[in-house]
């Protein structure tokens, strides 16, 4: 870093280093940048550019060569006290450096760097992942020695570190982002159970034993596979205990509360100390602390917390990633609270101190190991070494141990269903709530309870209830709470008068930045989103803040109209959380109705749920009352058609029959009971009551609220009585308050159905989609191999919609194959494959062989077998006049197809008869009729166009000809070309030029020669391909025919005249000797006609007289034109390279492979106009046969090979005397 201040201190640095290696006699070249062992001069600053870095966070381990010390080098004298450590970077220095303009002592670290760019340096930490801000905070770290005992390590200078180093703002930036995403989510997304939870799981099954003496629970730690990794971090659990020493002397009231929960712990057996000649059987692991002080807790005002996630360096791994994390057992928030909020009465208490009432197992227990040191007033004490004996805060298991041990002692010892379900459901880590209608069943609770929990060494405490027996119960056993207003699960209570209500004061730091918008609105704690409009305009302004592209810390204060906004969110956050009550109790009976709104605008969408008591008579009205809401702000798409307003609106009754089912499980409700789906979108409303919807977005959204709320009533509600409009527009907060509509829902809601809106229109969700394995299905297989489909549901019968292969196939009466996707004919086949072998195991199979013959079992395979299938539906849908004709034993001699020869082949398959087909008589296929806009067919030509690396479209058509035929292929053709996106990304040109007048071909483009005898020659690249660790660049040389126009393609590693005079030799050994070569006049080339002609020099006379030595033609300079013969090839490889790479980088092996594959392609192309006659490809001219397509339908009849051959050998010399 360039900073002036930065330079002042290296060169006050090492003018001291300087000094003292002179008065010591020292010689220092060996400490400067040893690692390239090049001297250096002594006067670094002066003649080497040196970088020096203020670091931030464990900067050493990143970059340090060797994790001992004993090189170091240390050094003190009365004004200097620093040590150097050996680096990549050079020498790293760190200690006390004075600093002569404040005459103050500086803490400092610097890496100096000697001969290395600046930018390598950065992109080493960039590389290093290192997320700190170097700039702004200055975070700094202690060496350790490679000293043998703990306390050894005092012997290193320790500095005094501020305490907010000791956790980074990274990890809370992703604590604030864990804490919105999680309330984000909450009642939406169920938790999965994964292997690794299972696993873990099991391990605790296996280990978890019960002292007979004292009934506490002994759990081992669930190690998974990296417990091995773990190594001794006692150097840094030393550096962190003293820097939270250092905090502790600056803080003496933190100090008091640190001390008093250590003796707690120590008194109570929590923690031992550690005998260090006591031989360890486990891993031994050192860790990190930190003193949570929690001043409003009415127990525990100081938590020791682990940093269990800490690291040695960046190549180690950390205890909590040597942990299974389990599976999460804890009972969801929202259900807790929802079940608290159930009847009259309602209680609270806690477990106490129910981490530490698990024991580790003994072998485990030095995995929990920490120092702490002797006397907290002197930096230089002898550290003492603890171990935690039972669970710690800090550890990613410990909350599944303490939920997985709670749940089997509640299990296997209470009897009392009541309350066995009440513990199990209504317990929260530590906090377990109740409620009921009835006194009595409250006392239940109370005793049974309390003695369940007493048999596992447990003890219930802090009793909050507004049941006056149940108090009076705590009160005896001195377990109970005074406070009127006590805290459930992060929401304040009112027991007095029976109210919820949230925390008096936001917490906001001042500032001006996007972290501090984040944190703030964290704050407020309102998991069932009573609040939730207000709350949406903070995370709308977050998002702004995004788009507007500021960092984390940047200050918005300098934008006058931010801030005042921020401001203005603030007040109103602040208002509501302080004036806003919520009554506890709800109310559900067996008539309880649920009634879900819905809502969305061009910034956000949400649903709020009501809970509705019917009126019991006329005369009577019922009661209503809000009891969850959701609001989520429009997130940021590219795709604009998936953010329209009513795709968001149905994404919000989504959302809302989500949540159905969170509020029946919790609050006991009866599915059976009506649940009312109200939205003001008619649209949504229609795609919910369609059977049929061809957008996949919708479909999707429509099956999930099936599934989700199957039987529920749609109802259409105006704009101005859908309480959930309020979730989407901007609120006044003092409105918002008193806002009946809001808190009850519409006026006419509590009375009877009578008042309620006319519906004018009935909707109805229709059934789900049919589940394949709940349908009775007749598959039966007719003359016209059509499949009919049989339904015990009469309503379902002329629609069936399977979901195979993640799509959704609809199979029509009209034709089976509309599923058929034009840029998937594979993965539409495979999905035909399946409704064919469904139908093949079916009773009908025997129909089924008996309509194809053996056509199943033969070497066709399943996939040939689909193939014709649907070429026969295919030609049943689209040609049946034609068959009728064909049957009856007559020609088609009208129509679009009269010209074709229609005729059935063996298969029942019709054929056309193409002039090629005359001239063959071994070939009685011919191409397959086809209705080249039939979805099948389409999808199948662009298969063959994709799989031919997007060639031409007289490529395409040469290549569909070889198989099928129909009216319009052409056009279809070339439609589908067009379309193709590979293809048109490839023909872009930015500009285009006039192309010269052709002159007439020379003597050998026209002379009859034998292939590779005439050749132009020319390189292509460099390609930049992967060779082993390294990437090199290799070049393509060009060999094309003059005659022929076919390519030979050789892959060399340099441009020298060796490496092409090999490729020519490779083209000489593979197919013809050269006798003309056509070029432009590359260095190379040149070089490689001296050695010819060198050569030549020596060859007999009578071989020169027959014309056997080479002659090679060089075009004129700077007239690339000329050569266009080969150019034209040139652009043909690239462009087929292009598709097959799309600019990746592969290895010397793949990009050969790829050369092979466009040299078949390019070699396969026709070299005219297709049509019906046969037509001619280099690859004919070549080899007598064409190369693209493989072993098709046609090519698998085909029996005697022997004929064949001798057959084309036979036309061989007719098509070169036809065609050249």
């Amino acid at each position: 870093m360039k900073n002036p201040n930065h330079a002042q201190i290296i060169n006050n640095l090492y003018s001291h280093i300087n000094e003292y290696a002179n008065h010591n006699n020292i010689n220092i070249e060996s400490w400067i940048n040893p690692y390239d062992n090049r001297n250096v001069d002594h006067d670094i600053l002066d003649n080497k550019p040196i970088y020096g870095m203020i670091i931030s966070g464990h900067f050493l381990n990143y970059i340090s060569e060797k994790e001992s010390l004993k090189d170091t080098i240390f050094i003190k004298t009365s004004v200097l006290n620093v040590m150097l450590k050996d680096t990549i970077f050079g020498y790293y220095v760190s200690g006390m450096v004075p600093i002569e303009e404040n005459n103050v002592n500086t803490i400092i670290e610097k890496v100096l760097i000697e001969s290395v760019e600046e930018t390598e340096l950065f992109e080493f930490l960039a590389e290093s992942n290192i997320n700190d801000n170097l700039q702004d905070k200055i975070e700094t770290l202690i060496y350790y020695s490679d000293f043998e005992d703990v306390n050894s390590l005092d012997k290193l200078p320790v500095p005094v570190y501020p305490d907010e180093i000791l956790f980074s703002s990274e990890h809370k930036l992703r604590h604030e982002l864990g804490i919105l995403w999680d309330k984000e989510t909450l009642g939406i997304y169920s938790h999965e159970l994964h292997h690794n939870d299972e696993v873990a799981m099991t391990l605790f099954k296996e280990s978890v034993k019960k002292c007979t003496i004292t009934g506490q629970y002994i759990v081992k730690l669930p190690f998974n596979d990296k417990k091995p990794l773990l190594v001794d971090n006692i150097r840094m659990c030393f550096a962190r205990a003293r820097q939270h020493q250092a905090a502790m002397i600056d803080k003496p009231l933190y100090k008091n509360q640190f001390e008093k929960a250590l003796d707690i712990l120590l008194k109570e057996k929590y923690i031992e100390k550690v005998n260090m000649n006591e031989q360890v059987k486990g891993p031994i692991v050192y860790l990190p602390y930190k003193g949570v002080v929690r001043d409003n807790h009415p127990t525990t005002k100081c938590r020791i917390v682990m940093d269990a996630s800490a690291k040695p360096n960046i190549n180690a791994i950390s205890l909590n990633q040597a942990l299974y994390t389990g599976p999460n057992k804890i009972a969801d928030i929202v259900m807790c609270l929802l079940r608290f909020m159930v009847g009259k009465y309602a209680c609270i208490s806690d477990i106490k101190q129910a981490f530490l009432r698990i024991w580790i197992s003994l072998h485990d227990r030095d995995a929990l190991r920490f120092l702490v040191p002797n006397n907290i007033f002197d930096m230089h004490s002898k550290m003492i070494c603890y171990r935690y004996t039972s669970l710690v805060f800090g550890s990613v298991s410990s909350p599944f141990l303490l939920a997985a041990v709670l749940e089997k002692h509640i299990t296997d010892n209470c009897n009392n269903n009541m309350v066995k379900n009440a513990l199990l459901n209504n317990t929260y880590v530590d906090n377990i709530s109740f409620s009921n209608d009835n006194e009595d069943k409250m006392c239940e609770f109370f005793n049974e309870s309390n003695k369940v929990m007493e048999s596992g060494s447990f003890q219930l405490r802090q009793w909050s209830s507004n049941s006056p027996k149940l108090m009076q119960l705590a009160k005896n056993d001195d377990v109970h709470n005074n406070d009127n207003i006590v805290k459930v699960l992060g929401i304040m209570w009112n027991i007095i008068d029976d109210c919820i209500f949230f925390n008096e004061s936001l917490k906001w730091d001042k500032i001006y930045s996007k972290r501090s918008v984040l944190s703030t609105t964290n704050s407020v704690f309102d998991p069932m989103g009573y609040v939730s409009p207000v709350l949406m305009q903070n995370k709308l302004f977050l998002q702004r803040l995004w788009y507007l592209d500021f960092n984390w810390d940047k200050d918005f204060e300098d934008d006058g109209v931010l801030m005042q906004e921020w401001d203005q969110l603030l007040s109103n956050c602040e208002t509501v959380v302080r004036n806003v009550t919520i009554l506890r109790e709800i109310i559900v009976d067996r008539n309880t109705e649920i009634h879900v709104f819905c809502d969305a605008s061009s910034t956000s969408y949400g649903a709020c749920i009501y809970i509705l008591n019917p009126p019991i008579n006329l005369d009577s009205k019922g009661n209503s009352k809000l009891v969850f809401a959701k609001g989520k702000i429009k997130p940021k798409n590219t795709v604009d058609n998936d953010n329209t307003i009513p795709k968001l609106e149905l994404t919000a009754m989504l959302v809302g029959a989500r949540l159905v089912g969170l509020i029946q499980s919790s609050l006991a409700i009866d599915k059976c009971n009506n649940v009312y789906l109200w939205s003001d979108a008619l649209v949504v409303l229609q795609w919910l009551s369609s059977p049929d919807i061809d957008s996949a977005y919708v479909h999707r959204r429509v099956v999930a609220i099936r599934e989700a709320c199957p039987g529920a009533i749609l109802m259409h509600v105006k704009s101005l009585d859908n309480p959930a409009d309020i979730i989407t527009r901007p609120v006044q907060v003092d409105k918002f308050i008193k806002n009946d509509l809001w808190w009850r829902g519409p006026n006419w809601l509590i009375e009877k159905k009578n008042n309620w809106p006319i519906q004018e229109v009935e909707y109805n969700l229709s059934p789900p989609l049919v589940n394949m394995q709940s349908i009775n299905i007749n598959i039966a297989i007719v003359k016209e191999f059509e499949i009919s489909f049989n339904f015990k549901d009469e309503s379902i019968q002329t629609l069936l919609q399977i979901s195979m292969v993640d799509r959704c196939i609809e199979l029509r009466e009209n034709s089976i194959l509309n599923f058929f996707d034009t840029y998937d004919f594979t993965r539409s086949m495979r999905v035909l494959i399946y409704v064919f072998r469904l139908a093949h195991q079916t009773m009908f199979h025997k129909n089924l062989n008996k309509s194809f013959g053996n056509i199943y079992l033969s070497n066709l395979g399943q996939f040939e077998f689909a193939k014709l299938k649907a070429i026969l539906i295919m030609q049943t849908e689209c040609f049946s006049t034609e068959k009728l004709i064909l049957d009856s034993g007559k020609n088609v001699s009208f129509g679009p197809c009269r010209g074709f020869g229609l005729r059935y082949d063996k298969l029942g398959v019709i054929r056309c008869t193409t002039k090629a087909v005359q001239l063959d008589p071994l070939n009685d296929l011919g191409p397959i009729l086809v209705a080249p806009k039939h979805p099948f067919v389409m999808s199948y030509i662009y298969s063959l166009h994709y799989h031919s690396n997007c060639a031409s479209k007289n490529y395409t058509l040469n290549r569909v000809r070889r198989e099928i035929h129909g009216p319009g292929l052409k056009v279809m053709i070339n439609q589908l070309v067009r379309r193709c996106l590979i293809c048109k990304k490839h023909r872009a040109r930015y500009l285009r030029f006039a192309y010269p007048r052709p002159k007439p071909l020379p003597i050998f483009r026209t002379k009859f020669l034998a292939p590779y005898v005439a050749c132009g020659v020319d390189l292509a690249g460099p390609y930049k391909v992967i060779d082993g660790l390294s990437k090199i660049k290799v070049w393509i040389t060009l060999f094309t025919c003059l005659v022929t126009r076919a390519i030979y393609l050789v892959l060399v590693k340099d441009l020298r005249a060796s490496t092409f005079f090999r490729a020519l030799k490779e083209l000489s050994c593979r197919h013809s000797t050269p006798l003309l070569l056509l070029s432009d006049n590359a260095t190379n080339f040149a070089a490689t006609n001296k050695v010819l002609k060198i050569i030549s020099q020596h060859i007999p006379e009578f071989e020169k007289s027959e014309g056997l030595t080479l002659q090679w033609k060089f075009i004129p300079v700077k007239a690339p034109w000329t050569g266009g013969v080969y150019e034209r090839m040139i652009g043909n490889l690239k462009t087929n390279l292009d598709k097959m790479n799309f600019g990746q980088k592969i290895n010397f092996e793949e990009f050969r492979e790829h050369i092979y594959e466009c040299e078949r392609v390019i070699n396969d192309r026709p070299l005219q106009q297709v049509g019906d006659k046969e037509v001619i490809t280099p690859a004919m001219l070549l080899y007598g046969r064409k190369l693209g397509g493989g072993g098709t339908l046609s090519s698998t009849c085909v029996d005697n090979l022997l004929e064949d051959s001798k057959y084309l050998q036979k036309m061989l010399p007719q098509i070169y005397k036809d065609n050249i």
